[in-house]
């Protein structure tokens, strides 16, 4: 019974992660390229099925804690995962899905006694506050060595290669968010491994995303940032590989944290194209819903325990 109840929380769970991240990164898109939403979508929906099924298997929850859990430890982590993006969802307020996720897994697997390595946090802090200024200046490169090359081709005016660029980093950048994020979660599956699994999750993911994830699509391109198609390019790209990087080290990563980085550097020349107001509540939304979830987590494993 633990089993299934596990395997419903993380089907819910991969939904809400849709809805939240995926129409995060959606509103991602518009912001650089506009387009049509039903091209935009498909571009996140190829991304996904694509990301999950080849790379997902890579990750692995119990590298993170040094060890498995039993499936009613792992759902009380999970739940406390869907409960804050279910919530994230409902307030239209974007929630980092992977800080979320790995510290309510860090929460019920200390009540338990099960403790992540050193070199396991170092990896964490490295991921979480390190990449993001490695995507940064990686944006920041891109966008430099990119005006160069398509100024010399004669490129930079013409719409159609920017939005075929645009296309590209769509696919990449839905590729990278579900190889790690969704890849992380299909681990922690007790029914079923690859590939049925990880095909299970995105359709979730996109479902989530394509019905549930309309009220944060547009929260970027209306209120946090405006940004020219080429740093769209140059940002989307800087995330992709930064967070294919610790995909190769089984470390949760959160594309969206890097896409704000990364947009932030790509602007900060032009500060007035900076929602600053809806920017900080993003990201004291992140700060108190992570902290939040180790703390409830912690406490629901330990009330819960004989």
């Amino acid at each position: 019974m633990e089993a299934w109840i596990l395997t419903a929380l993380l089907i819910a769970t991969a939904g809400a992660h849709g809805s939240n991240n995926g129409a995060f990164l959606f509103s991602m898109l518009k912001a650089g390229m506009g387009g049509k939403d039903k091209t935009l979508a498909l571009v996140v929906a190829l991304g996904t099925v694509a990301g999950t099924v080849l790379e997902g298997w890579k990750m692995n929850y119990a590298i993170i804690l040094g060890g498995y859990l039993e499936p009613g430890t792992l759902a009380l982590a999970v739940a406390v995962t869907f409960s804050a993006m279910a919530a994230g969802s409902a307030l239209s307020k974007p929630i980092s899905y992977s800080h979320v996720l790995t510290l309510s897994l860090i929460g019920v697997a200390m009540a338990q006694n099960v403790y992540p390595s050193i070199i396991t946090l170092l990896l964490l802090g490295l991921a979480w506050v390190g990449g993001a200024f490695v995507a940064g200046l990686l944006t920041a490169l891109l966008h430099a060595a990119g005006r160069r090359l398509f100024s010399r081709l004669d490129l930079l005016s013409l719409d159609a290669v920017n939005r075929a660029s645009l296309y590209a980093i769509g696919v990449s950048m839905s590729y990278s968010i579900a190889a790690n994020n969704i890849g992380v979660i299909s681990s922690l599956i007790p029914l079923a491994g690859w590939p049925l699994s990880h095909l299970l999750l995105s359709a979730a993911w996109i479902l989530g995303f394509l019905v549930f994830g309309r009220s944060i699509r547009d929260i970027l391109a209306e209120r946090v940032i405006r940004y020219s198609p080429q740093q769209g390019i140059s940002s989307g790209l800087a995330s992709s590989l930064t967070m294919l990087l610790f995909l190769n080290l089984s470390i949760p990563t959160s594309l969206t944290h890097y896409l704000l980085a990364s947009a932030l550097i790509s602007t900060m020349g032009s500060p007035h194209l900076i929602g600053w107001g809806t920017l900080r509540r993003i990201v004291a939304a992140w700060i108190l819903g992570s902290l939040a979830s180790l703390l409830l987590s912690y406490i629901l494993a330990l009330l819960s325990t004989p």
